[in-house]
């Protein structure tokens, strides 16, 4: 900064300077406090908690403190404390490296397990206070009386319209502004005493929603496996009931079968697994090798998971899961050995092949193994198991067409009489599959996966993908697509065009019912699996009857 940019003067020994300090987003720091972890509070006070946090990627080690809505400082305090601390750099008093005023109507994370249940999602909890007209008892403290009754009115309006399900339904970022500004100006009108509270808060809206979105999908994205895993299962617990159940591999007798993993037995690869298929027990068995690569073999993130499939899986004895039959953990290497399924994913018979399309009845009868897969996990066993990670690729195919459930890494097994958990795991690419209640609450039961295998029924009846690039929005989501024909009563013309009349009008009736429930945003009006099972079987059934009669 040029010397025209700033005055700097000494007084006392004291630094003055009029620099601005930095302007933090809030996501920035929920980011350098881990979202204001607790295991990071250094201190509280009357005013709120400092947390040390982490900022410059980690270079940094700060001191953050949060301001309590319930604090007797308010708006006031904050700014003269900024200000002040501003414009002073001494050896002996603190030095203020930046703020963020990022100002929020209710003062509380999005997403906060420490309120009551029905509390816990802010957007829905703002949705139900919006519709009983009680918006005024949740707000921030320090903004109460700031507000003006009308100017609260359009603003709850303009946040309702935002949360809007469907995305044509959603104003576009300009109307946002515009009806903020709009009632900006109501409000300084009005009350002119609270014109720099309010210019900030909705002023810096749009910039908030920008850098919120840009800063959270981009960590999503490159370190969502990093922080998203499940709880780490105790080491004595994990040695006790899991990995004593399944024969150790040593990495020589796995190198020997896969022939030092050569290319040539690869069957399947991405960011952080291969998979070969080959033969051990001297040529007797063949089976399928999954060896993680991603990151270091070593890193805390692939042990979680490798621990935690084989703990899930010890606990699942069935015809429809997919069998582990031994692991290698020798020399950083993460290795599982599985069943071998000669027929493979369901999803390279439906978008990547050659053969002939399967048939109604094939696609039927692999329907009803998933879902008898997933009602084992649900209520087969002491404690409910939930998939969590659920999609068309981890149903796998025997040479006998049976379908098996597979990929457990990111699984969650309940204590016992315990119905539901709170989880922070987003998995990448799982888009389109994955329980909009539970993306907005964090809270994950044995009706999340419900969703996802209704998605998985939509997919083998229309087969196509859950999520498109097209410039028709209705069609980008395979859901609200469905639904959308649903309204119109044209599912018969989005269904796979090579079922075209190869379905029973009954079936097709039964099947679309059933799916239909399945992805239903409010969980409890889901159906359980033991219901979905029922139906399937009952749109089988009625589907042989119609081909031979």
């Amino acid at each position: 900064m040029s010397s025209s940019d700033s005055v700097n003067t000494t007084t006392n020994g004291v630094h003055q300077s009029e620099e601005s300090s930095r302007c933090f987003s809030l996501a920035e720091i929920q980011l350098a406090t881990n979202n204001f972890d607790d295991a990071l509070v250094v201190g509280r006070g009357g005013f709120g908690k400092v947390y040390q946090g982490f900022i410059d990627d980690g270079a940094t080690v700060v001191a953050v403190k949060r301001l309590n809505a319930e604090s007797k400082q308010g708006a006031k305090e904050f700014w003269t404390e900024i200000k002040t601390l501003s414009t002073l750099r001494h050896p002996h008093l603190v030095t203020l490296i930046g703020y963020s005023d990022e100002f929020v109507l209710c003062a509380r994370p999005p997403v906060d397990f420490r309120v009551e249940e029905e509390q816990c999602s802010l957007a829905m909890w703002a949705q139900h206070c919006i519709k009983q007209g009680t918006l005024d008892q949740i707000i921030d403290p320090s903004l109460r009386g700031e507000i003006p009754a009308n100017g609260l009115k359009v603003f709850a309006e303009v946040a309702n319209k935002c949360l809007h399900n469907h995305p044509n339904g959603r104003p576009t970022m300009a109307e946002v502004v515009e009806s903020l500004v709009l009632m900006l100006d109501d409000s300084q009108g009005n009350s002119p005493g609270s014109k720099g509270i309010i210019s900030k808060l909705f002023l810096r809206i749009p910039s908030i929603v920008a850098k919120g979105i840009d800063i959270n999908w981009n960590n999503w994205m490159k370190c969502g496996f990093k922080k998203g895993f499940p709880e780490r299962f105790p080491s004595e617990q994990f040695a006790d009931t899991g990995i004593q159940l399944y024969r150790k591999f040593s990495l020589a007798e796995i190198r020997a079968a896969t022939n030092n993993f050569h290319e040539q037995l690869e069957v399947g690869l991405n960011a952080d697994i291969k998979v070969y298929i080959c033969d051990i027990a001297h040529g007797n068995l063949k089976v399928s090798i999954k060896r993680r690569i991603g990151r270091t073999p070593s890193s805390e993130t692939n042990m979680d998971q490798f621990r935690n499939e084989i703990q899930v899986l010890s606990h699942l004895r069935h015809l429809n899961i997919h069998s582990l039959i031994g692991y290698c953990n020798e020399k950083n290497e993460m290795i599982l050995v599985y069943e071998y399924l000669a027929k493979g994913r369901l999803y390279h018979h439906l978008y990547q092949t050659n053969n002939e399309p399967l048939p109604w009845e094939k696609r039927l009868q692999i329907c009803i193994g998933a879902a008898r897969g997933l009602q084992h996990l649900h209520g087969g066993t002491k404690r409910t198991i939930i998939h969590q990670n659920l999609k068309l690729t981890c149903i796998l195919l025997d040479e006998n067409w049976v379908a098996k459930v597979a990929g457990f890494e990111f699984s969650r097994m309940l204590p016992e009489n315990v119905s539901s958990t709170n989880s922070n795991t987003f998995v990448a690419d799982n888009a389109g599959y994955m329980d909009p209640e539970y993306l907005a609450s964090a809270k994950l039961t044995e009706k999340s996966d419900v969703y996802s295998f209704g998605v998985i029924l939509l997919e083998v009846l229309c087969g196509r993908k859950p999520m498109i690039m097209t410039r028709d929005e209705d069609r980008v989501n395979l859901v609200r697509w469905f639904k959308t024909n649903m309204e119109r009563g044209t599912v018969d013309q989005i269904i796979d065009p090579n079922l075209t009349d190869k379905i029973a009008p009954e079936c097709l009736k039964e099947y679309v019912t059933v799916a239909e429930k399945c992805v239903r945003y409010v969980g409890i009006e889901r159906p359980p699996m033991d219901d979905i099972l029922s139906s399937l079987r009952s749109a089988l059934q009625l589907q042989d009857n119609w081909r031979n009669g």
